[in-house]
């Protein structure tokens, strides 16, 4: 099948279209999230500086983590707490998730 000229700068300019929208999307995200985030690491430095700072850095992850959210704690930690120095990027991802969700559903409400 031949596309004609015309034919062909249509679809075109929808792929482009298409693209560009899907962009501007995944940028407004990144706002949403970039402004959730700055809401739970001023949480986080709170609970570093004074409800966790008794735990050296080594320890301290999981107070840290309770302490953000004790809900999303209890979600993908409880069974099984890090253990000291352990970095688990699947779980925590699915853990800021998690509070990315609930910092929004905060800020909603009000």
């Amino acid at each position: 099948m031949r596309l004609s000229r015309g034919s062909k700068y249509v679809l075109i300019v929808l792929l482009v279209s298409a693209l560009y929208s899907c962009g501007v999307e995944a940028k407004n995200q990144k706002k949403k999230n970039k402004n959730l985030d700055k809401l739970w690491q001023a949480r986080e430095d709170h609970c570093v500086i004074h409800e966790c700072s008794h735990f050296d850095n080594a320890v301290n992850e999981n107070c840290k983590l309770y302490c953000i959210s004790p809900e999303c704690y209890k979600e993908f930690y409880t069974q099984a707490p890090l253990e000291d120095g352990e970095v688990d990027k699947k779980r925590y991802d699915k853990y800021l998730s998690c509070i990315r969700k609930e910092y929004k559903a905060a800020k909603n409400r009000k």
